[in-house]
């Protein structure tokens, strides 16, 4: 493993809630699957699904169905407002005319369908 990957992957898990770094330290879960648990904000909601994943060994995509399932809808409204409004203004900017700013704008949404494709 490179340092790179190690500082990005790994060297934040010790910033994990502690019931969470508590299972993945006794090895009841994987860091992947804990790094997804610890995106919920309540700490009721973490534990019960982090109780859940212990008990019933759920798979990483099972996790985040059940992270989409604990998602507020307002959440979810406003992400998509803001995506659509952002879409609109893109497709109205001068961003294509600027190499320096496509350039750019290709890194983010490369960015943004990794992390759809993580998400299938």
């Amino acid at each position: 493993m490179e340092w790179e990957s190690f500082t990005a992957n790994r060297l934040p898990l010790l910033r994990l809630p502690e019931e969470i770094l508590e299972a993945l330290r006794s090895g009841r879960i994987e860091y992947t699957k804990a790094k997804a648990i610890a995106r919920l904000k309540s700490a009721a909601e973490r534990q019960s699904l982090l109780d859940e994943v212990i008990a019933q060994n759920l798979s990483l995509s099972e996790i985040w169905k059940r992270l989409k399932a604990f998602q507020r809808p307002t959440e979810r409204g406003e992400l998509l407002t803001r995506m659509e409004t952002t879409y609109k203004r893109a497709k109205k900017s001068k961003v294509w005319e600027n190499p320096k700013k496509r350039k750019k704008l290709e890194s983010l949404l490369a960015g943004i369908e990794t992390l759809l494709l993580e998400l299938d």
